[in-house]
């Protein structure tokens, strides 16, 4: 997947935004989904998922590729955006040619504000998640449930905001949430096209009798 869409954008016949999954792997953030990256088998359900496991000269060239993905692309009438377009953290976004500095960068300035805060681990990820604005863009804005749900490989005290239902502005294009249908959303302004080109593995194998 990493080649063909590099093969694309380098040509000149795609442009790509990062995303949450690409965030975590120029970060060096093992997940239970990037196991390839680091060149270990992801199992899921009892089956090993078919990876190609990356090597050390595949990991130098995904890094390469990922630290050239612009956060998000704009024109006047179109926005595209990996999660959530919010204008306050696109407008800081847009001061910075490396989105990993910036990431550090405000990793560390909310950091530092934990010690005149009285807050748990849960209030700390939450601060992290909606005040960096790397993140806020990737991965989108959560709040706190107070009943956990298990989802990504754990435990989660937090859930999603739908921003789309409050956003106004250009007409804007974001994948990440995985909504069925493929029409706008919130006031007709935005549109979700995560769901419209892929499908989980969990489902293929439900259906894997059928054509795609």
């Amino acid at each position: 997947v990493v080649d063909l869409v590099e093969s694309l954008v380098e040509s000149g016949r795609a442009q790509c935004v990062l995303g949450n999954h690409d965030l975590n792997i120029l970060l060096k953030h093992r997940k239970h989904d990037n196991g390839w990256f680091f060149g270990d088998e992801f199992t899921k359900d009892g089956i090993v998922v078919p990876q190609v496991l990356a090597d050390e000269s595949i990991r130098q060239r995904v890094l390469e590729f990922f630290r050239t993905l612009p956060i998000a692309l704009e024109r006047d009438d179109l926005r595209v955006i990996h999660a959530c377009w919010h204008d306050a953290m696109i407008a800081i976004a847009r001061e910075s040619n490396d989105v990993v500095d910036l990431y550090n960068e405000h990793h560390e300035l909310i950091e530092s504000g934990f010690p005149d805060l009285e807050l748990d681990d849960i209030d700390k990820g939450l601060e992290h998640q909606n005040k960096n604005p790397v993140k806020l863009l990737s991965s989108g804005p959560e709040e706190r449930i107070d009943k956990p749900v298990h989802s990504g490989g754990k435990a989660r005290n937090e859930q999603r905001v739908q921003w789309w239902n409050r956003y106004d502005g250009s007409f804007c294009v974001f994948g990440h949430y995985s909504i069925p249908g493929g029409r706008p959303r919130g006031n007709g302004s935005t549109v979700c096209v995560d769901y419209g080109v892929g499908r989980r593995g969990t489902e293929r194998r439900a259906d894997s009798g059928r054509d795609f």
